[in-house]
Protein backbone atom coordinates (compact mmCIF):
# COMPACT_ATOMS: atom_id res chain seq x y z
CA UNK A 1 0.00 0.00 0.00
CA UNK A 2 1.16 3.32 -1.19
CA UNK A 3 1.84 6.09 1.81
CA UNK A 4 0.30 9.60 1.02
CA UNK A 5 2.01 12.65 2.73
CA UNK A 6 0.78 15.91 3.05
CA UNK A 7 -2.09 17.72 5.22
CA UNK A 8 -5.79 17.11 4.95
CA UNK A 9 -8.46 20.11 3.81
CA UNK A 10 -9.56 20.49 7.69
CA UNK A 11 -5.87 20.73 8.87
CA UNK A 12 -5.47 23.41 6.30
CA UNK A 13 -8.50 25.20 7.04
CA UNK A 14 -7.80 25.31 11.16
CA UNK A 15 -4.44 26.56 10.15
CA UNK A 16 -5.75 29.67 7.94
CA UNK A 17 -8.53 30.14 10.74
CA UNK A 18 -6.13 30.28 13.46
CA UNK A 19 -4.18 33.03 11.26
CA UNK A 20 -7.18 34.78 10.55
CA UNK A 21 -8.05 35.03 14.51
CA UNK A 22 -4.55 36.28 15.12
CA UNK A 23 -4.50 38.95 12.47
CA UNK A 24 -7.78 40.02 13.80
CA UNK A 25 -6.32 40.84 17.26
CA UNK A 26 -3.40 42.02 15.90
CA UNK A 27 -4.27 44.79 13.20
CA UNK A 28 -6.43 47.34 15.24
CA UNK A 29 -3.02 47.60 17.62
CA UNK A 30 -1.16 48.86 14.74
CA UNK A 31 -3.93 51.06 13.17
CA UNK A 32 -3.60 53.95 14.80
CA UNK A 33 -0.05 54.28 14.01
CA UNK A 34 -0.39 57.64 12.12
CA UNK A 35 -2.45 59.23 14.64
CA UNK A 36 0.05 57.88 18.18
CA UNK A 37 3.04 59.22 15.68
CA UNK A 38 0.99 62.73 15.31
CA UNK A 39 0.08 62.81 19.40
CA UNK A 40 3.71 62.49 19.80
CA UNK A 41 4.81 65.45 17.69
CA UNK A 42 1.36 67.01 19.84
CA UNK A 43 3.31 66.42 22.81
CA UNK A 44 6.73 67.45 21.99
CA UNK A 45 5.51 70.74 20.54
CA UNK A 46 4.05 71.39 24.11
CA UNK A 47 7.98 70.36 25.49
CA UNK A 48 9.24 73.18 23.03
CA UNK A 49 6.66 75.95 23.80
CA UNK A 50 8.01 75.29 27.41
CA UNK A 51 11.37 75.06 26.93
CA UNK A 52 11.15 78.50 24.80
CA UNK A 53 9.02 80.27 27.24
CA UNK A 54 12.08 79.54 29.60
CA UNK A 55 14.66 80.97 27.18
CA UNK A 56 12.66 84.42 26.60
CA UNK A 57 12.46 85.03 30.72
CA UNK A 58 16.12 84.21 30.11
CA UNK A 59 16.89 86.62 27.44
CA UNK A 60 14.37 89.20 28.29
CA UNK A 61 14.83 89.01 32.08
CA UNK A 62 10.54 88.64 32.13
CA UNK A 63 7.87 86.70 31.72
CA UNK A 64 5.90 86.44 28.88
CA UNK A 65 2.14 87.15 28.76
CA UNK A 66 1.19 85.02 25.67
CA UNK A 67 2.66 83.05 22.85
CA UNK A 68 2.91 86.40 21.08
CA UNK A 69 5.76 86.77 23.03
CA UNK A 70 8.04 84.67 22.00
CA UNK A 71 6.47 82.26 18.91
CA UNK A 72 6.36 83.26 15.46
CA UNK A 73 4.05 81.86 13.16
CA UNK A 74 6.54 82.08 10.15
CA UNK A 75 9.68 79.61 9.19
CA UNK A 76 12.24 82.13 11.01
CA UNK A 77 11.96 83.68 14.22
CA UNK A 78 13.25 87.08 14.94
CA UNK A 79 14.05 88.27 18.41
CA UNK A 80 12.82 88.23 20.98
CA UNK A 81 10.79 85.62 19.83
CA UNK A 82 12.41 82.61 20.35
CA UNK A 83 10.47 79.58 18.38
CA UNK A 84 9.64 79.55 14.77
CA UNK A 85 6.35 77.56 13.83
CA UNK A 86 6.70 77.38 10.27
CA UNK A 87 7.25 73.87 8.53
CA UNK A 88 5.64 72.16 11.41
CA UNK A 89 3.80 68.66 11.31
CA UNK A 90 2.85 66.27 8.26
CA UNK A 91 1.10 69.47 6.52
CA UNK A 92 3.51 72.14 6.40
CA UNK A 93 2.98 73.29 3.02
CA UNK A 94 -0.41 74.36 4.42
CA UNK A 95 -0.55 77.36 6.76
CA UNK A 96 1.30 76.46 10.19
CA UNK A 97 -0.56 76.85 13.04
CA UNK A 98 -1.79 80.42 13.93
CA UNK A 99 -0.41 82.23 16.96
CA UNK A 100 -2.58 84.74 19.41
CA UNK A 101 -3.86 83.92 22.90
CA UNK A 102 -3.63 80.30 21.90
CA UNK A 103 -1.23 78.16 19.47
CA UNK A 104 -4.56 76.33 17.27
CA UNK A 105 -3.62 73.98 14.93
CA UNK A 106 -6.54 72.78 12.66
CA UNK A 107 -5.01 71.57 9.30
CA UNK A 108 -1.20 70.82 10.70
CA UNK A 109 -2.22 67.33 11.63
CA UNK A 110 -4.05 64.57 9.76
CA UNK A 111 -5.52 62.66 12.67
CA UNK A 112 -5.45 65.95 15.42
CA UNK A 113 -6.93 69.20 15.83
CA UNK A 114 -4.78 70.94 18.64
CA UNK A 115 -5.03 73.96 20.79
CA UNK A 116 -2.10 74.89 23.10
CA UNK A 117 -2.92 77.55 26.08
CA UNK A 118 -0.85 79.89 27.81
CA UNK A 119 -1.60 80.71 31.75
CA UNK A 120 0.78 81.88 34.05
CA UNK A 121 3.88 80.62 32.19
CA UNK A 122 2.37 77.46 31.81
CA UNK A 123 1.87 75.86 28.36
CA UNK A 124 -1.16 73.15 28.26
CA UNK A 125 -2.65 71.75 25.49
CA UNK A 126 -5.83 69.72 23.69
CA UNK A 127 -5.58 67.54 21.09
CA UNK A 128 -9.16 66.78 19.07
CA UNK A 129 -9.18 63.57 17.42
CA UNK A 130 -10.81 64.04 13.53
CA UNK A 131 -10.23 62.35 10.21
CA UNK A 132 -10.88 58.41 11.33
CA UNK A 133 -9.56 58.98 14.31
CA UNK A 134 -9.98 56.11 16.64
CA UNK A 135 -7.93 57.44 19.64
CA UNK A 136 -9.71 59.53 22.48
CA UNK A 137 -9.17 63.39 22.63
CA UNK A 138 -5.90 64.04 25.19
CA UNK A 139 -4.95 66.54 27.45
CA UNK A 140 -1.82 67.12 28.50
Amino acid sequence: MKVQKGFTLIELAVVIAIIAVLAAVALPRFGDTTAQAELSNIKDLKSQLSSAAAIYTAEQASTPNAFTDYVDATATATKPKTLALGRFGPNSSQAPCTVGATITCDTTFNKWSVTYTFNSGVVTGTATPRGGNTLAASNF
